[in-house]
C-alpha cells in the first residue's frame, strides 16, 4: 500500500532520517540474507568450475573418441617407426606398423603371391552418353527438310548446324555431312561424333556431354531427325528407371542385392538412376554401386575384399541391368608368406602378432621382405609425460580450492557499501570474499583421496605398478601429491615392459560402470585411465544411476546453463534465500509505511492544534 509521506513541514523534525534509524535494523536482516545467498552463489560457481575443469581433463586425456590422447586407449600406446626393406633398400610392396598387443619387432616375408580383390560386376554399356536418332533408313525421305538447321552444344559451346539436303539420300552421306559440318564448326577432333547405329545416327562423344536444341522456324529439322528438343547426353540423369529400362514396381522385389529387395529400400519405378545408386550405397548392404559415364558402364562391387565376401545378385538384378552381359570378377584372398608360413587373408589390411600390414603389391623376389618396427620411446615418453602434467595441474587446481585461504573479515558488499566504491575496488573486495568458497569441502577431500590411491592401487593382471615404471608421488608436502617422473627409468620401462605398462593404463574391465555390485571387482581390474575415468564421471556425469541420481558435483551445484537451480542442492538454497529476502522486504515496506503513517498522523495532529492556538490568539487580540 502507498502512504502519502509528510515529512516534518509542521513540527520540523526530520522524518526521513528517524525512520531510517528505527528501520537499520531491518535492513541488516535483509543485508544478511542477501550475503547469504551471496556466499551461496559463489559456492555454487566453484563447484561449477571445479565441473569444468574435471570435464576438460577428461576430453583432454581420457575421451574415447581422441585416441591419440586418451590414456585408456591402446592406441595412445602405438608410438612405433617401422623399416620395410630387400637387402636393406626401402621397398613398397607393403606397410608394416606396430600396435599396441605387439609381442615380436622383427619378421620377414618371403613373398606376395596374391593381393587381395573385391566382387566386381561391370555391366555392359548403357547407352546412356549418347543421344540416338529415329529411324532414317525406313523413311529418309519423308518430311526431309531441303536445309537441316539444328544447334549442337558440346561442353557448353553451342554452334548452328546447317546442311543442304538437296544431294543427300541416305543416312550414310546424312551422317558424314554431318561430321563435315560439325567438324567445321568445332574443329577436326570432333568431326566423328555421328554415326550410323543401325536404322538410327548416333551422337556420342565420350567425356564430352552433347546437347540438340531446335532453332525457331526451323523445328521441322528436330522432328525429321526424331530427337526432341533439349535431348542430351546426360538425360539419363534425370529419366527414370522404367523410362531408361522399362522397370515397373513389380520387377524391384525380385531384384536384389546380397538379399535386400530394391523395393524395400524405396525404390520404385519413378526413381532415377542416381537416387537407385544413393539409395543402394546409403543401405547396409555391404555393397557399392557407381556409374561411369565416360565408358557408359554400372559397376557394383563389394565393400570388402575377399571370397567371403562375395556378392549376390539375383537374376532380374544383373539381366534388367545389363551385368548379365558384362563382366563379373570374383574376390580374392590375399597370399603371402610371413616368417615362413603360408598365411592367407581375407583384405590387404590384417593385424598379426600385434603389427599391422597393408599389402600393396605381389612379390616373388629371391630374396626376403625384411620388417623391422621400433618403439619411438622419446615419442611416447612425451605422451606419457604430457598425461602427468595434465594431472598433476588437475591434482593442484582441486587441492589450491580446498585449502584456499578464506577472508572472514572480508563479506559481501551492501547495496549502499558499492554506491561509493569504483568498480574496480567492488572487484578486488569479491576476490577476497569469495575466497575459499570451497575450503574444506568433503567432495573435493574426496575426489583428491580417490585418485591418489587409484594410482597406486594394484592393477588385475597389469603385472606392474606406476612406481615400479618411474612414476612416484613428490616427498615433498607442500607438492600435494603430485606424480614425478624418474625419465631413465621410466624409457628404460618402455623399452624392456611395454606390454605390462600398456595394460597398467589401459585395462577395462568388462563390468558395468555403474553395476554398483560388481563396483570393487570393476575397480580392480580398471587400468589407471579407466579408475580416473570413473572417478570424473562419478562427480560430473549428467546421466542418473539406480538412485536416481546424477554426478555428486552435478547433484551439489548443477551445471552452467543446463541445470536449473530447482535440480541441485546449493540452487534450491539460492531459490529459498531469494524466496526469503522477497518477504522481507514485503515485510520491510510495510514497517516503512507504517512509521510513515504515524508520524503523518502526528504532523496533522500538530497542524490542527496550531491552527486551533492561531485562531484562540486572534481572537484574544
Amino acid at each position: 500500500m502507498s502512504v502519502t509521506r509528510i515529512t516534518g513541514i509542521t513540527s520540523g523534525i526530520d522524518t526521513d532520517m528517524i525512520i531510517k534509524k528505527l528501520m537499520d535494523s531491518e535492513q541488516v536482516k535483509i543485508d544478511n540474507l542477501k550475503a547469504s545467498k551471496q556466499y551461496a552463489v559463489w559456492e555454487q560457481e566453484a563447484y561449477r568450475d571445479t565441473i569444468s575443469k574435471l570435464d576438460t581433463f577428461q576430453l583432454n586425456n581420457l575421451d574415447l573418441t581422441n585416441t591419440s590422447t586418451n590414456i585408456t586407449s591402446p592406441t595412445f600406446f602405438a608410438s612405433f617407426s617401422s623399416d620395410v626393406s630387400v637387402n636393406s633398400t626401402d621397398v613398397s610392396y607393403l606397410t608394416a606398423t606396430g600396435t599396441s598387443d605387439i609381442t615380436d619387432f622383427t619378421h620377414t616375408v618371403s613373398s606376395i603371391t596374391q593381393l587381395a580383390t573385391k566382387d566386381k560386376y561391370e555391366s555392359a554399356s548403357q547407352g546412356f552418353n549418347q543421344i540416338l536418332s529415329g529411324d532414317l533408313v525406313t523413311d529418309f525421305a519423308t518430311n526431309k527438310p531441303a536445309i537441316f538447321k539444328t544447334s549442337l552444344t558440346i561442353d557448353g559451346t553451342s554452334k548452328t548446324i546447317s546442311i543442304d539436303m538437296s544431294a543427300i539420300d541416305n543416312i550414310t552421306d546424312f551422317t558424314t555431312a554431318l561430321n563435315s559440318e560439325i567438324g567445321t564448326q568445332f574443329g577436326s577432333d570432333f568431326n566423328s561424333i555421328a554415326s550410323v547405329s543401325g536404322n538410327n545416327i548416333k551422337f556420342a562423344s565420350p567425356g564430352n556431354d552433347l546437347t540438340l536444341l531446335s532453332i525457331t522456324g526451323e523445328e521441322a529439322s528436330m522432328t525429321w531427325l526424331g530427337v526432341s528438343s533439349g535431348e542430351s547426353t546426360t538425360s539419363y540423369s534425370s529419366k527414370s528407371l522404367n523410362d531408361l529400362f522399362g522397370i515397373v514396381d513389380a520387377d524391384l522385389t525380385t531384384m536384389t542385392v546380397n538379399g535386400t529387395s530394391l523395393s524395400s529400400l524405396g525404390v520404385s519405378q519413378t526413381t532415377t538412376v542416381s537416387d537407385l545408386m544413393d539409395l543402394v550405397n546409403g543401405a547396409s548392404l555391404d555393397a557399392k554401386m557407381t556409374y561411369s559415364p565416360l565408358d557408359d558402364k554400372f559397376n557394383i562391387e563389394s565393400t570388402s575384399e575377399g571370397s567371403s565376401n562375395d556378392m549376390t545378385l539375383s537374376a532380374d538384378f544383373t539381366s534388367k541391368l545389363k551385368f548379365d552381359t558384362g563382366v563379373h570378377t570374383s574376390g580374392l584372398n590375399a597370399k603371402l608368406n610371413i616368417d615362413g608360413v603360408d598365411v592367407t587373408k581375407s583384405s590387404n589390411t590384417f593385424t598379426l602378432d600385434g603389427v599391422l600390414y597393408t599389402l600393396k603389391d605381389t612379390y616373388s623376389g629371391v630374396d626376403p621382405i625384411d620388417i623391422s618396427v621400433s618403439k619411438d620411446t622419446d615419442g611416447l615418453y612425451t605422451k606419457i609425460k604430457n598425461f602427468v602434467d595434465a594431472y598433476n595441474t588437475l591434482i593442484k587446481d582441486l587441492s589450491d580450492k580446498y585449502s584456499e585461504e578464506k577472508f572472514s573479515d572480508y563479506k559481501p558488499l551492501t547495496d549502499d557499501q558499492k554506491k561509493d566504491m569504483t568498480q574496480e575496488e567492488i572487484d578486488k573486495w569479491e576476490e577476497k570474499a569469495k575466497s575459499g568458497s570451497l575450503k574444506g569441502k568433503s567432495e573435493l577431500s574426496s575426489i583428491l583421496s580417490k585418485m591418489r590411491t587409484a594410482m597406486y592401487d594394484t592393477v588385475t593382471n597389469a603385472g606392474i605398478s606406476l612406481y615400479e615404471i618411474g612414476i612416484t608421488t613428490s616427498s615433498n608436502y607442500q607438492d600435494e601429491g603430485k606424480l614425478v617422473i624418474d625419465e631413465t627409468k621410466l624409457k628404460s620401462n618402455l623399452e624392456n615392459n611395454y606390454s605390462k605398462i600398456v595394460k597398467l593404463f589401459t585395462n577395462s574391465s568388462d563390468k558395468a560402470y555403474l553395476d554398483s555390485a560388481n563396483a570393487t571387482e570393476r575397480y580392480n581390474e580398471s587400468g589407471l585411465g579407466y579408475r580416473l575415468q570413473d572417478i570424473i564421471k562419478d562427480n560430473i556425469r549428467i546421466t542418473r544411476d539406480s538412485n536416481n541420481l546424477k554426478g555428486i558435483l552435478v547433484e551439489k551445484s548443477g551445471i552452467s546453463d543446463i541445470s536449473p537451480n530447482a535440480t541441485n542442492i546449493i540452487g534450491k538454497q539460492i531459490i529459498e534465500y531469494d524466496s526469503r529476502i522477497t518477504d522481507l522486504l514485503a515485510l520491510f515496506q510495510d514497517k516503512e509505511d507504517h512509521y510513515y503513517e504515524q508520524f503523518g498522523k502526528m504532523e496533522a495532529a500538530l497542524s490542527e492544534m496550531q491552527s486551533q492556538s492561531s485562531s484562540l490568539m486572534s481572537q484574544m487580540g
